[in-house]
Parts: C-alpha cells; structure tokens; sequence
C-alpha cells in the first residue's frame, strides 16, 4: 500500500511537469532522487507504520535544491481505519428471526416433569397426556442438557425409561395463532437421544414428538412399524409415513428440524436430520406433502422405549431454532 500510495504521488508529478521523463537533468528541467525511511506514529486512534519519502530535486544550477517530503500509509498505517482498527470493529448480529416457544428442562434434578411451567411461550404447564397413554407419566429430569456440537444448549433434559405400555406429556401453546397459519413458514426443533438398546419395548420401543393441531397430530421421530430403524415423519399411529435416509443411533443425540410451510391445501412439511448450527439453512431435506397440520397448539412427547429429550424450539426462522453457542 506504501508502493501504491508514492507511486500516485510520482504519477501526479509527472503529469504536473515537476518530474522529467527519465530523470536527467536539462536546461529548465530538474533532476530527482528518491530516499525512503521508515518511521513509527502512534496517537490514540491509530498505530501503524509510515513511510517518509523525500524526494530531492535538482535544477539546473547546481546552488539551487528544493526538498519535497511525502508520508506514505504503509499496510496498516494511517489510512482513516487501520487493519488492527478493522479487525477489532465487531461485525453487526445477523437477524435471527423470533422464538415462539422453548422448553430447556430447566428443573431440579431427578423430579417428575409433570407440573413443571419453566420456559417460554406456553400456556400452562406438563401434564400426562396422548392417546392411549396412562396416567401419572413417568417422564423425570435429568441431569444435564444433551450436548451437540455447537448447538446452544443450557437447562437440563427430560428422560423416560422403556415402559410397558404407552405414555406421554404434552403442553398447550400460549399463542397458537401465531405459529402456523396460511402462507407462513414455521420451524420446530428438538434434540433426541435413544436410551439403551433399541427397539426395546412394545411396537418396537417407538419414541418422539408429537405436534396436534386442528386436522389431526404429526409425529416425529422413530417409529413403530415400517422403517423402525430411521427418523421419520407420520401421522400419529403410523399412516402415511415419510422416512428420512438418516439411522436412529442409540445413545447418540440428534438434532432434528422440522419445517412447516403452511397452506390452504396440504401443507409442505421438510424434515431435516443433524443439520449444522451456525450454518444456512439445508437446500434439501426429506419432504412430506400429503398432510395439512392447520393450527398447531400442543406439543407432546409420545413413546414407549427409553429415550432423552431436550432443546425444545419453535420459531419464525431456522437459526431461531438453531442457535450457536456464543
């Protein structure tokens, strides 16, 4: 930059006349050197380092000298922000869209999750709840959140042993209205990790999340029937499912990513499987268009084999959903 910068000031005194062609001395012309020194200069908004370039010019008549001093800006000297400037200036956050509802199991150890009310953008607390589930669930809290890579995580996580018959817990939405209506894209994500071995208990130990709405309830995670080694998306009892290429990994923690682009007709459902936080939003996912959710309003764990479950969120974009830590 030093270079560039005294090679324009050369260029604007030729241009101007004040310099010969080569240099050399001539009636009426003058004769030039060049001299460069480097110096420091530091005040209290810039540190860099400067050039300064004398430029001795000799007329004809040997008596006569006229010195010329120019100050260069030398890679991170003095230009109006300095690299050490620039790379300590903070870089404005990206948009990351709105959080309607999230649950981080932020409980003491060890209690029942039922009557638990922490979170955001719920209308009550958890209940026992899902069909053909009993009461009294035993899902309990666990002793710490379910790490994965970089996804944001904080509060603990819920857990439910291998059950020898249908359970769950479910928990209305404060604002439903707001989470999925014609014309609007929603994301819902969670963080699941099978326990144990898999496909221990009845209908192949099948465990997920549920979201009901008004036509109906879609479930997400493994199932029990069909591809009963991989995630998917089916309605609530197994019709219509759609399997994802991914595999159910015991005691490996997912992150899963459902978008819901709602429509007057059949709504277009994307499922995404580990996507990677901090990243864009996948360009493909598997797809499920032969359903229309209308008006979500409750979120229900649902399972019958052992599983963990945390990070639950739902919001108007993906990185809303999937945070980075920070």
């Amino acid at each position: 930059m030093a270079l560039l910068g005294l090679a324009k000031g050369l260029a604007n005194l030729w241009s101007s006349r004040k310099l010969t062609k080569k240099g050399r001395a001539g009636r009426g012309q003058t004769k030039w050197e060049i001299s460069i020194k480097p110096m420091k200069m530091r005040n209290n908004k810039r540190v860099g380092e400067v050039y300064a370039v004398g430029m001795v010019i000799r007329g004809w008549s040997p008596a006569r000298y006229v010195a010329i001093v120019a100050c260069c800006a030398a890679i991170s000297g003095c230009s109006t922000t300095s690299r050490s400037n620039e790379a300590a200036t903070p870089k404005p956050e990206e948009d990351t869209g709105k959080l309607l509802f999230s649950e981080v199991f932020d409980y003491p150890t060890g209690e029942r999750l039922s009557g638990k009310n922490g979170g955001t953008g719920f209308a009550q607390g958890w209940s026992s709840g899902g069909f053909n589930s009993g009461p009294d669930a035993p899902h309990e809290v666990a002793d710490a959140s379910l790490a994965y890579e970089n996804l944001s995580t904080s509060g603990k996580s819920c857990k439910v042993a291998v059950q020898d018959r249908i359970v769950g817990m479910e928990r209305p939405l404060a604002h439903p209205e707001g989470f999925a209506k014609p014309g609007s894209t929603r994301y819902v994500s969670v963080v699941m990790r099978p326990e144990g071995k898999l496909g221990e208990g009845p209908l192949n130990g099948f465990f997920g999340l549920c979201l009901r709405s008004t036509e109906g309830e879609l479930f997400i995670g493994k199932p029990g029937n069909e591809a009963v080694d991989k995630w998917v998306m089916e309605e609530r009892g197994g019709e219509a499912q759609v399997a994802t290429s991914s595999p159910v990994v015991a005691n490996q923690a997912t992150l899963v990513v459902l978008k819901i682009e709602s429509k007057e007709g059949n709504d277009r459902l994307t499922l995404y499987v580990n996507p990677k936080p901090g990243e864009a939003e996948p360009t493909n996912g598997t797809v499920k268009d032969d359903a229309h959710l209308g008006l979500i309003d409750t979120v229900l764990m649902y399972s019958t084999g052992a599983f963990s479950m945390d990070e639950l969120r739902g919001g108007d974009t993906f990185r809303s959903v999937v945070p980075i830590k920070k």
